[in-house]
């Protein structure tokens, strides 16, 4: 293969993986990396015209976009590389994409403002996809009447740190095993970081380290989080045994996952987690007030996720304060809680609940601030290792951000109504026009005019009901603008979902391919029913000359049929006969 001038090693591998199956194969200048091959790659098979082989760029979003990953932070698109865990939405569920291949650079291009009824906002290429209720959808297509697939949690932006861990650890043998194992010293840098922060977090609230230093166990109510907390135990090395305990009518099936390691023992303890009954030491963890604030909080976010009231909604629409109980001789666990929150910009009050049992008392917590405040824990904090939660609290986001549009939307038109009647134009006028297009009550937009009403707010029973699914909310469009052109990026990915978070948003990623004719409707039929036949015969007469490099179309495709896209999930939507006859 010859090379001239500089590419990226991963573009000339993916060239070089496509040259296996062509007879030749070459990249432009301005060849990078695409899903199964370089766009800007051209591929060529012996009396085949391979349209995979014409890539071409889309769907692209501005630099700096944050992008969410499973491990509490965001990182700005340009700087994603294939070892960062992003994370998809399915369509039903929030799942770490595999695999993706980091992110590509695209030029500098046209770009949108899409501004979200929640007030988040996404710039991006007027080709990128977005994901609406009705499915994908381009950018320069969306209309106000659109609601795209958003997630209340972000994350907060990362911040590299240097420190490493080194906790004393007495038993050398304990020691030796964790040094052995790369957890001691172990650097906040390493990937393994944010996964000990969940199991310690977790382990702190659901969880306990036993009397005889022999065990570590884990309690959770359902298997999505049960699978999510061993995969971070097998992450640092260790493997999780599971039992479950059937308990009395009406109470949910406990799940317990039990680590039988000294070792692991050995290292929760040191970094503060308190051992047996949970007598906690006065001033608990310092070393993690040190830490960046992404890593603090996605420590409170798994130690929440175990201790945390489900969000909810009340009936007016109103969220009550999110709040967490802590019982013991002292206050210093909710007090630990207090200042990690505090320390990312959250006030707390913590109060008495009910009468002291002997030595013991009960403390709650709450993040105060109002409906705002609870509605930035959802976004920067979260509730990384309970699924339940994240629903609920995708629900309760939904009619926060329902009503505060609402409400924004009452408060356009009082001002709309007050500066049409200030401009001469006929009260009875200004009542019909601003009711209809703000489709507010005729009585309001009079009162408006006439009264000088105080702030507006969201009436009994309206926006009270969620428009959400699963994980996610469906958030109205407010405006698409042009804004400055600017660099471009994307991600890369091989996962069946296609799709990732920026800013919170579900976007599709980038690679397509296609076949364009100029055929009109006319030139299949003069009916629906010739059109149906034509079009069938058509499909027919490509899938006999064309191929798309991989799998047989017809007796004399000689394409190959062991390509690693056949491992691709998304064949289980292909009927078993029609897979078989790609592969004979």
């Amino acid at each position: 293969m010859r090379i001239f001038g500089t590419h990226e090693e991963n573009t000339i591998r993916q060239l070089q993986d496509v040259a296996t199956r062509a007879e030749r194969v070459a990249l432009m200048a301005d060849g990078h990396l695409g899903y199964v091959m370089p766009i800007g790659g051209v591929a060529a098979y012996r009396n085949k015209v391979s349209v995979v082989g014409v890539g071409f760029d889309i769907a692209c979003l501005a630099a700096s976009t944050p992008v969410t990953t499973a491990d509490g932070y965001t990182l700005p698109i340009e700087r994603i590389a294939p070892e960062h865990p992003v994370v998809c939405w399915d369509g039903e569920r929030v799942r770490h994409i595999a695999p993706h291949f980091g992110a590509v650079a695209r030029g500098e291009r046209e770009l949108l403002r899409i501004t979200l009824s929640n007030g988040r906002e996404l710039r991006v290429t007027p080709d990128h996809l977005i994901r609406t209720h009705e499915g994908w959808k381009r950018a320069d297509a969306l209309c106000p009447d659109d609601a795209v697939a958003v997630a209340p949690f972000v994350g907060l932006p990362y911040e590299p740190s240097e420190r490493q861990l080194d906790p004393p650890i007495g038993n050398p043998n304990r020691r030796q095993e964790l040094h052995e194992r790369g957890l001691l010293p172990l650097s906040a840098s390493d990937p393994r970081f944010p996964a000990l922060l969940r199991i310690l977090g977790y382990v702190n609230g659901d969880g306990h380290l036993v009397w005889n230093g022999k065990c570590v166990s884990l309690y959770v109510f359902n298997d999505t989080d049960a699978a999510d907390l061993a995969a971070d135990i097998r992450l640092l090395g260790f493997e999780p045994r599971e039992y479950r305990r059937t308990r009395g009518a009406g109470r949910r099936e406990e799940i317990q996952l039990c680590v039988h390691s000294v070792a692991l023992h050995a290292l929760l303890a040191a970094l503060g987690s308190p051992v047996g009954k949970k007598q906690w030491s006065a001033q608990p963890m310092p070393w993690l007030f040190g830490m960046p604030a992404w890593a603090r909080a996605h420590f409170l976010s798994a130690f929440c996720s175990a201790e945390m009231m489900t969000p909810r909604v009340h009936r007016t629409g109103t969220i009550p304060n999110l709040q967490l109980k802590q019982s013991g001789t002292d206050r210093h666990s909710i007090e630990l809680i207090a200042n990690l929150l505090h320390s990312l910009g959250f006030r707390t009050s913590i109060a008495p609940s009910g009468p002291p049992r002997g030595t013991r008392s009960d403390f709650v917590l709450q993040i105060l601030g109002g409906q705002e405040e609870q509605l930035r824990f959802f976004a920067e904090v979260g509730f990384c290792r309970s699924v339940e939660k994240r629903i609920q609290a995708a629900s309760t986001a939904s009619v926060a951000w329902q009503g505060r549009a609402y409400v924004r939307n009452r408060d356009a038109a009082k001002q709309e109504a007050r500066a049409l009647r200030d401009a001469g134009v006929n009260w009875r006028a200004v009542v019909a026009d601003v009711a209809e297009r703000f489709a507010v009550a005729p009585g309001f937009v009079y009162h408006s005019i006439y009264d000088d009403r105080g702030p507006s707010r969201r009436l009994p029973g309206a926006a009270v009901s969620p428009d959400s699914e699963g994980e996610i909310c469906w958030v109205p469009v407010e405006a698409v603008v042009p804004c400055d052109p600017g660099p471009v990026y994307d991600v890369v990915t091989g996962d069946p979902a296609h799709c990732f978070f920026a800013a919170g948003a579900v976007v599709h990623n980038c690679g397509n391919a296609a076949i364009r004719t100029d055929l009109t409707l006319s030139d299949l039929g003069a009916d629906e029913r010739q059109v149906g036949r034509t079009l069938n015969t058509l499909a027919d007469e490509i899938a006999g000359t064309v191929s798309f490099g991989i799998g047989r179309k017809n007796r004399s495709d000689d394409a190959p049929v062991d390509h690693p896209l056949f491992g691709d999930p998304a064949w289980d939507a292909v009927p078993a006969q029609e897979r078989r006859e790609l592969r004979e």
